[in-house]
């Protein structure tokens, strides 16, 4: 009987012992990581304790990190091309695929975001993947294709008329006044003046001579 309560107080023991140290190692490369001391950060999780304590998609994820961080471009071509090579869930693959799609992108690296779209088309549903086609297609080839239908999709259109002439004249004016567009003097304006109505309205009227006035 005493030897069994040795036994399990020795594992007891050691599974604490095991806990504070994958605790610590598990510190130390998130806080080099945090801190930008890649040197420490590398040298942590690719120590033996690291890759004994961490999985290792988590490791290996934290040095994609680490690598887009730096803008290593070698390195994070390197370390993508290597984790597309494991046994990854479909989160994993998903999370990997955008870290690398988001980077080429604006790295303006085409090639790589279009295998990297083609890949998407095999794991990401619909609408997803389109979100993605559509990023590329605009900012890679200058495609005008998903334009209208993301104006569509986000925004009302207004038609205005003015008299014959005007249009100069409003050009000129919202110009001088630092608008880089019609529509976003026109949303101003409109924004101005609902606050303004806005406010009015919250104007309360006090005392029996209606003398004085609270803002809420």
């Amino acid at each position: 009987m005493s030897e069994v309560l040795i036994i399990i107080t020795i594992l007891i023991i050691s599974s604490i012992i095991m806990a504070i140290i994958k605790k610590n190692i598990f510190i130390k490369v998130y806080n080099s990581l945090n801190t930008e001391d890649y040197d420490s950060f590398f040298k942590y999780v690719d120590s033996r304790l690291a890759r004994a304590m961490m999985p290792i998609y988590t490791r290996e994820i934290l040095k994609l990190s680490a690598y887009i961080k730096t803008e290593t471009n070698q390195g994070v071509t390197n370390q993508f091309n290597q984790m597309m090579k494991m046994n990854l869930t479909t989160y994993q693959l998903s999370d990997i695929l955008v870290r690398g799609f988001n980077y080429y992108c604006n790295h303006d690296q085409i090639n790589r975001c279009k295998k990297i779209v083609s890949k998407m088309a095999e794991v990401f549903d619909e609408r997803e993947l389109k979100k993605y086609q559509r990023h590329y297609d605009i900012l890679m080839n200058g495609s005008t294709k998903y334009i209208n239908e993301f104006i569509k999709d986000k925004y009302d259109t207004f038609k205005v008329q003015v008299p014959k002439g005007q249009k100069a004249v409003i050009e000129e004016h919202w110009k001088a006044k630092g608008y880089k567009s019609l529509n976003s003097y026109v949303n101003e304006l409109i924004k101005a003046d609902m606050a303004k109505e806005n406010t009015q309205r919250k104007t309360v009227n006090i005392g029996r001579n209606n003398k004085g006035t609270i803002n809420m």
